[in-house]
This record gives structure tokens, C-alpha cells and sequence, in this order.
């Protein structure tokens, strides 16, 4: 079973694109809260576990709890045991490693963003990459609108880490 660490927007519309089968296969929700932001999807998540019959627990502790893999979408805090850790990450990595990657993309002028989901290592945002998705974006962009363009992706490659983990195609 799949434990889903999940913080923002982006944890949001993942979890909202499941279908039945994905949601199946997931056996607790970890709801991350940022009281420093003005909305932090923490209540949303949470109102769309209850509605799917999800179970969840709120909890922005480092500790992680048993799994026989995590999956972290817009995480924040560091999860310890990271050998059965998958993380999503705002980025076509390698390129823009660190913090805040989106914006810089957007900083930069880049014209395609992406997610990367990568096996979680002892060093941030380096651990084996298992699939990336891509996209092309044109400016002018807003933030809000990068954001929500990415979040597609995260529910595509949250889908497909799912239905890999199942399928055993990902150790």
C-alpha cells in the first residue's frame, strides 16, 4: 500500500484525479499545513479524503509512517526513511535542482516546465529519476497559471506511479 504526502495545489489536484482503482491502492493521506501562506489546500485536501473514503492524518512531523512506498507532491518537510520514497519535483532534472524551481524556469524564459518523479535519496532532489513529464508553455505567464499547467502533470505522473508500484515495474 502507498502513503501520499501531500501539500498545496498541486497535492490537491493530484489526489482529485485519481480514479477508483488508483485510490484503492492508497492506504493513508498525509495532509501537510503552511499557516505562513494564505491558503494552504490543507482543509481542501482534507474535505477530499473524507468524500473518497480516504483515511488521513494531518501532520507536518518529519517522522514517516510505514508504507510499502510514499509518495511526496509539494513536501516541504524531510521524510527520514526515503527506500521506498518516490518525490515529485518542479523540474525537468536535472535542471533546477533546489528550491523553487518552477519560478526560476519561468525566470529564465524557459519554454517547456515539467515534474520528475525520482527515488528519494540522502541527497536533495538527486535520487534516481522513474519518469518525467513535459510540457510547453508561452508567454507572457503568470504564476497561478504555470501552477496550474504543472499540476496536470502531477496527476499524470501520480497515476503512472501508482499503476508502476502495482504493477511491480518500480523497486
Amino acid at each position: 500500500m502507498i502513503n501520499l504526502y501531500l501539500l498545496g495545489f498541486k497535492g490537491l489536484k493530484a489526489l482529485t484525479n485519481l480514479d477508483q482503482l488508483q485510490l484503492d491502492y492508497i492506504s493513508l493521506v498525509i495532509i501537510g499545513q503552511d499557516k505562513n501562506i494564505d491558503n494552504d489546500y490543507s482543509d481542501k485536501i482534507e474535505f477530499l479524503c473524507i468524500r473518497k473514503g480516504l483515511n488521513f492524518k494531518i501532520q507536518n512531523e518529519t517522522s514517516q509512517l510505514k508504507a510499502e512506498f510514499s509518495i511526496a507532491i509539494g513536501w516541504r518537510w524531510i521524510i527520514k526513511d526515503n527506500s521506498n520514497l518516490i518525490v515529485f519535483h518542479d523540474s525537468i532534472l536535472p535542471k533546477y535542482r533546489g528550491f523553487n524551481p518552477l519560478v526560476t524556469a519561468l525566470i529564465n524564459g524557459d519554454e517547456e516546465i515539467g515534474v520528475t518523479a525520482i527515488k528519494g535519496s540522502n541527497d536533495y532532489d538527486k535520487g534516481e529519476i522513474i519518469s518525467q513529464e513535459t510540457m510547453s508553455i508561452k508567454y507572457p505567464i503568470k504564476i497561478n497559471d504555470a501552477i496550474e499547467k504543472v499540476s496536470i502533470l502531477y496527476s499524470r505522473l501520480l497515476k503512472e506511479s501508482i499503476m508502476k508500484i502495482h504493477t511491480r515495474n518500480i523497486e
